[in-house]
């Protein structure tokens, strides 16, 4: 089943407060996510926590998400995200916690401004995307995917089986227990668009096809350092782009009316099907 797209901008005055409120409304109201708890470490930094329940029969079978929000004055603020295995509401220990580095949304605050959202809803991909385009267009991402074919290897009463998508869309991290503890935080990196820098670099694959169509290769591997990590189903691809925007339409339509979106820009994408 192709993915659902929500996709709209929103023009206001925000602070961490108003910010918090729309990723609540989308991982909430539209993911399912189960809020856990809002817990404010100081005057300026405040955690918020969701959880989703994405296995049965095993032990690792809740996904959970924190997103950190400091107030650094009047005109900026740093928003961090994490991915874990494990949260009790209240404690602060959040188990097996990676955490992309996220951004500073200088500007954002003290006058209004446009944010663009973009939630997408698929068994293997559940992620609220912010872009701000300020500065070159900064954006982050809150969610995880969970690709259809799981290795044999990976074993959930251990491991959670799900990753944190960043750095455009196109890169994913794992919680820091897994089956191979390779980074220094202890999170499994994969980089799927790397895997592909050979066969689809330079100018490889940019243009469109004697149909006029951009050429998807698929399905998706979610592809490793040191193994391959998993596969996506037919519902996701990956391309050669070129000055694509983020969320870009129909310009890599393999057969028929079918629309892929690119969830982020860079020069070799992961797309995916949408209804």
């Amino acid at each position: 089943m192709p993915a659902t797209l929500i996709e709209y901008n929103k023009q206001d005055m925000w602070d961490e407060a108003k910010l918090i409120a729309e990723f609540r409304y989308n991982l909430e109201s539209v993911l399912g996510f189960t809020f856990v708890d809002q817990v404010a470490l100081n005057a300026q930094t405040t955690y918020v926590t969701w959880s989703k329940q994405i296995a049965t029969g095993v032990t690792k079978d809740t996904v959970f998400l924190r997103l950190t929000l400091t107030n650094q004055g009047a005109t900026r603020t740093d928003i961090q995200v994490g991915i874990c295995d494990g949260y009790v509401a209240g404690s602060n220990d959040w188990k097996n916690i990676y955490l992309w580095a996220g951004m500073d949304l200088s500007g954002i605050k003290g006058q209004v401004q446009n944010l663009f959202w973009y939630t997408i809803s698929h068994a293997e991909w559940q992620t609220v995307s912010m872009r701000f385009p300020g500065q070159g267009g900064r954006w982050m991402h809150l969610g995880f995917v969970r690709p259809a074919s799981k290795p044999a290897y990976w074993n959930e009463n251990q491991f959670l089986y799900a990753f944190l998508p960043y750095f455009y869309g196109r890169n994913f991290a794992s919680c820091g227990s897994n089956p191979f503890t390779n980074a220094s935080d202890g999170s499994c990196i994969a980089v799927t668009p790397n895997f592909y820098s050979e066969t689809m670099g330079g100018d490889r694959f940019v243009g469109a096809n004697s149909q006029g169509r951009k050429t998807v290769l698929y399905p998706l591997p979610l592809a490793g350092y040191h193994d391959l990590f998993g596969t996506f189903s037919n519902d996701f691809g990956i391309i050669s782009n070129n000055s694509d925007e983020y969320a870009a339409f129909s310009r890599f339509q393999p057969s028929g009316s079918e629309e892929w979106i690119m969830p982020g820009q860079y020069r070799i994408m992961n797309v995916i099907r949408v209804a």
